[in-house]
Order: structure tokens, then C-alpha cells, then sequence
């Protein structure tokens, strides 16, 4: 019992150095007896019939690489880049038109050289081939937008929507198929066209004068009797008594009843009442009011609105100033804030419906038509005067007339 305790781990040992013996030559054996076992594979029989290279196929190969010369192979330089050919070259090859049109030929169209094309004459029907065409893909517009298909999708539209263009991508009042046109970044607020370009002539007209005599009766040999009416918000008011050299305000200017007088009616029958008012400050400035008749500014006033927010309207005189205040509080850390001011140069009539803008900053003059240089899609109510772009309201010298 003390020889088991005090050699026990010799004898584990020694059981299984016998085991793993008997384990080698159980092996050894069953490799030895296998070794001459024979494998038959079994083929079924079946009647093969040689292929033959389509003759075609040959002949087109042939014509290809005819004359052909071969890019000298050159080792590559570190980077894996060099002239090698790897023992293969691509071969620019098109379909000749008169060949794929016929019905046998279409399982096997006619592969003929790109370099044939208007040079020589197609090398199987022996008809004549159309000149090249060659298409650079920088200027490939898929969706007719204006904008080529590589511009697209490096400022994220999609180039097969044909409407993406229209959009105003950063909110300066600009669509995107636009500030391309005009080389300025349509993914920057701060890139933009000249924002008179977002204007345009709503129409052209000589407002009414907001005072209409009524009434003038004569009581005696320089006393009259007369009623006005003064036009607000685009209707007439209430009838007010006035008595000559009273002081009156018409369109925010003052004006002394001075005189009446009788004139002929347009109709040619009979007279009419006039009553004369002159202006306060400048008493070359009259006008002449005949009884129940509406009376005309001498002065042409333009209509002009903004494309990108239809809500901001200009109602300009000649020489009034249009100042427009391009705003991005949240672009960068200080924002971005510029104002742009034009001078009404030049208006015309209402049929040409047009107006010049002169910029103050670059001394460019702008003809502003009826229509936009450019339209916004679905997008434009995003636009919003106060967060993005905007244009303040004229100065005291520009006015809205109302």
C-alpha cells in the first residue's frame, strides 16, 4: 500500500504512455491496408459533339485587333500605378447600325472599331458607318434641369428630378438651378447673385390722387360750398366739409383750398366746378379737382415685388431708393448681414412694364422686367423674410403710395 501511495503518479504515466502506443499502431495498420485501395470514377455515356469556335465571333475578333498596337508592358512604380497591359487591352468598339437591324444578325451583332466610325466603311456589310460622337460627361443633364448630372450629386440633388433645381438650398432667395448659372455657391448663404435679380415689375401705374371733390356750390360772390372725400386703404371715405383756404393733407403732403372755378365738361355739355388746391411748400405743385371726377398723378409709380417672398412689394417713383438687406444671424459665429441699395434710374411705360435699378455699391444698372430671372419650386413659403433673406421697406424718400 506505501508503494502505491509513494509511486502512484509514475504508474498514471506509464498507462498512458501505453495507450497512446497502442493508438500509433492501430494507425499505422489501417494506413498501411489502404493503401493500395484503387478509385474508379464512372462516366456516363453520352454522344459529345465538338464545338467549333463561332465564325463570327473569329472574324469580328480578328477585324478588332488588326493592326493593333500593343501597350509596351512597363514595371509599376510604388504606388501600383504604371503603363502595363497584364497581358489584356480594352478595346473601344461600337455596333454597326445597318448590321444589328437585320434579324440573323441581332444572336450576333456586329462589333466593329470605334475608329471606323465616319473613316471607313463597316468591314462586314460594307455600309457606310455615322461619324463620331463624342459626349463629355461633365456637361450629361439626364433630367433637362439645367444642371449637369456630376454638379448634382456633389451638392446633393438627385440628377434624374428634374424639379430639385427650383429649390433654394440655402435660403438666399436664389433657386439652385439659378446660382449655378451665375457662378455662385448654392450650398452658401453668403454666395449669392445680386438680389435685384429677385425682382420684378408687378405693373406700372399713375396711382389716383386720394382727395375727390364732391361737391362745390357756389352761396355767394366768393363764397362756395364744398364737400371732399379722401381715399384710404384703397376706398373712399366719408364726405368732409372744407372751405377755401383750408389746409388739407393729400397723400401725406399739405395743400391750401386756393380757388373754383367753372370748366368745361368732358362731355362738352355744360360746366363743371374745379377746385384748385396748391401745394403748401411749393406752390408749383397744384392740382385741379373737378366735381365727382377722380384726379391722376403726374407722377409714374412701379409695382415691384420680390420672387422669393411675394409679400414685400415696392411702390417706387423715379429716383426712390430700394434698399434690400441680405440676413443669416446663424451662419457662422457673428452671422452675415449686408444691405444692398438701388436707385430707380429709369421707368417705363406700362406697356414695357420694365424698371432700371442702379446699384449704388457697384454702379451696374439692372433693367427689371415683368418677369423673374428665375423661378422657385415648392419650397419658396420657406423663405422667410425675417430668419433668411430680406428686403426692408423703402426709406421716407420711397414710400409706398397709397
Amino acid at each position: 500500500m506505501n508503494f502505491l501511495k509513494k509511486h502512484y503518479e509514475k504508474l498514471i504515466l506509464a498507462v498512458f504512455l501505453i495507450v497512446f502506443i497502442a493508438s500509433l499502431v492501430i494507425q499505422l495498420k489501417v494506413v498501411e491496408a489502404n493503401r493500395d485501395i484503387d478509385v474508379v470514377i464512372k462516366i456516363r455515356d453520352k454522344a459529345y459533339k465538338p464545338v467549333l469556335p463561332d465564325q463570327n465571333e473569329q472574324k469580328i475578333t480578328e477585324e478588332a485587333t488588326k493592326d493593333m498596337i500593343w501597350v509596351k508592358s512597363k514595371r509599376r512604380n510604388q504606388n501600383g500605378v504604371g503603363e502595363y497591359t497584364d497581358f489584356t487591352q480594352p478595346l473601344n468598339v461600337t455596333f454597326c447600325p445597318k448590321c444589328t437591324s437585320e434579324p440573323e444578325a441581332l444572336q450576333h451583332p456586329a462589333l466593329i472599331r470605334f475608329d471606323y466610325l465616319g473613316e471607313k466603311a463597316c468591314p462586314y456589310c460594307g455600309g457606310a458607318l455615322p461619324k463620331k460622337v463624342l459626349v463629355d460627361i461633365r456637361t450629361i443633364d439626364s433630367d433637362g434641369d439645367g444642371i449637369p448630372d456630376e454638379m448634382e450629386r456633389r451638392i446633393g440633388l438627385n440628377p434624374c428630378n428634374p424639379f430639385d433645381g427650383l429649390q433654394d438650398l440655402d435660403k438666399d432667395g436664389f433657386s439652385t438651378a439659378y446660382e449655378i448659372t451665375q457662378d455662385t455657391n448654392p450650398n452658401d448663404p453668403t454666395s449669392y447673385p445680386a438680389p435685384v435679380l429677385r425682382l420684378y415689375v408687378n405693373k406700372i401705374t399713375k396711382p389716383i390722387i386720394g382727395v375727390k371733390l364732391i361737391e362745390a356750390r357756389q352761396l355767394g360772390a366768393r363764397t362756395w360750398f364744398l364737400r371732399v372725400t379722401f381715399k384710404k386703404n384703397d376706398s373712399w371715405g366719408k364726405n368732409q366739409r372744407i372751405r377755401l383756404n383750408d389746409v388739407i393733407e393729400v397723400d401725406g403732403v399739405s395743400y391750401v383750398a386756393k380757388s373754383v372755378a367753372k370748366v368745361s365738361a368732358p362731355n362738352g355739355q355744360g360746366a363743371l366746378p374745379q377746385l384748385t388746391l396748391v401745394q403748401k411748400d411749393d406752390e408749383k405743385n397744384v392740382l385741379n379737382l373737378v366735381e365727382n371726377q377722380e384726379v391722376y398723378s403726374k407722377d409714374v409709380v412701379a409695382d415691384i415685388k420680390d420672387i422669393s417672398n411675394n409679400t414685400i412689394n415696392y411702390n417706387v417713383k423715379l429716383n426712390d431708393m430700394i434698399t434690400i438687406l441680405m440676413s443669416f444671424p446663424k451662419y457662422g459665429t457673428e452671422g452675415y448681414r449686408k444691405e444692398h441699395k438701388y436707385k430707380v434710374t429709369k421707368i417705363y411705360s406700362s406697356i414695357e412694364n420694365k424698371v432700371d435699378l442702379k446699384d449704388l455699391e457697384t454702379g451696374k444698372v439692372y433693367t427689371v422686367g415683368p418677369e423673374a430671372n428665375f423661378s422657385i419650386g415648392p419650397n419658396r413659403s420657406t423663405v422667410r423674410p425675417r430668419s433668411g433673406s430680406r428686403a426692408r421697406r423703402p426709406s421716407s424718400r420711397s414710400r409706398r403710395m397709397r
